[in-house]
């Protein structure tokens, strides 16, 4: 409805967000919620931690909406299921399942600076099986008379496949590929920009699900997950600058986890799962060897949700154990109560 070509322009209508962009389109955007720094807010795409293993952020500059079925965004603290990267909040991207008779989509605009967009997508499904796919390319050449451009290459496909009436297995796969100039890169130099500082992103994303719901009331989920990048940055001698600068960053996220919800009561939830995530990250300069760091953590979560009053008292406790190959093991608990009148769609929110 809003005709937003990427997800930093849907999060800027988002009440309790701070969105961040540093200039022309591709580069560095950051979201803050209420105040907490952008790398203390947690990124899921369709489930997947999607930030940075180096700085902890995110970069929204990238993300197009093509393939979006819907963002969930918990404004507060979500340590208790996500870890300490979600103590400001969490981004949730949900891409589009494939359902109904088949549906074929093709898109294309243009307009000033050499900007044009092409969006192909196919998605349907039957009983059984519902599939989705997407392709997009958004081009600009941006505002500055050099070096200023912005090319992004997208892909997206997601496989729902229906094994029995109660469980789902699903695939998921995202590509991104991008190529911009850094026009801003030499900011100090009274508005002459760098003229061939350049960046260039390739982002990989699997997941594989398996859902099942043993009973009416209770259901689990086994996933896992890797998230790849690798973000090259090259700087050749110029007016500005003399030396000739390289870096290559390879971050990898590596994620398995378990997580099962039982229903005592219409108006109870418990939540446990356990979650296993490796982050590791290799850089390269064109002067140094290659530095690699990896880090992991094994966390054990349990969480306890009730309603009353027509969903409109909520009380959440829960407790969570982290044992973290740098800082060791730590417990971190949380509650919250929070309180809806319907009439006005107003809450209030007490929170620990």
């Amino acid at each position: 409805a809003q005709q937003a070509v990427t997800v930093e322009e849907v999060l800027r209508h988002v009440p309790g967000l701070d969105v961040v962009q540093s200039g022309s389109r591709g580069t560095t955007t950051s979201v803050f919620i209420r105040g907490a720094e952008s790398d203390q807010v947690l990124v899921l795409i369709d489930g997947m931690e999607a930030n940075s293993t180096t700085t902890g952020a995110f970069d929204f500059a990238h993300l197009t909406t093509e393939s979006i079925e819907r963002i969930e965004v918990l404004r507060g603290a979500g340590g208790t299921l996500y870890g300490s990267q979600a103590i400001g909040g969490v981004v949730h991207i949900i891409t589009k399942a494939g359902k109904g008779k088949p549906e074929v989509n093709f898109s294309t605009e243009g307009g000033n600076h050499h900007t044009h967009r092409q969006v192909l997508a196919v998605r349907g499904g039957t009983e059984k099986l519902g599939y989705s796919l997407s392709a997009s390319r958004l081009e600009t050449a941006g505002f500055r008379r050099n070096n200023d451009d912005y090319q992004n290459m997208a892909v997206s496909s997601r496989l729902d496949l229906h094994v029995t009436d109660s469980a789902l297995l699903r695939s998921l796969f995202h590509f991104r590929k991008i190529d911009l100039g850094l026009f801003n890169n030499n900011n100090f130099t009274a508005g002459a920009g760098d003229p061939n500082a350049r960046e260039n992103i390739t982002d990989y994303l699997f997941k594989f699900d398996w859902e099942q719901k043993l009973l009416p009331t209770w259901e689990y989920r086994i996933s896992g997950s890797q998230f790849k990048q690798h973000d090259k940055f090259t700087d050749d001698p110029d007016d500005v600058d003399t030396g000739r600068s390289r870096t290559r960053r390879r971050p990898t996220i590596v994620t398995t986890d378990f997580q099962t919800n039982y229903r005592w009561q219409e108006w109870s939830t418990t939540t446990f799962g356990i979650e296993y995530k490796k982050r590791q990250a290799t850089t390269t300069t064109a002067t140094s060897t290659p530095i690699r760091k990896d880090q992991r953590n094994v966390a054990y979560y349990l969480q306890e949700q009730l309603r009353f009053f027509g969903d409109r008292l909520f009380l959440v406790g829960g407790v969570r154990l982290d044992d973290h190959q740098a800082f060791g093991t730590e417990w971190s608990p949380s509650a919250s109560v929070a309180y809806l009148i319907p009439q006005t769609r107003t809450k209030f929110k007490l929170g620990y």
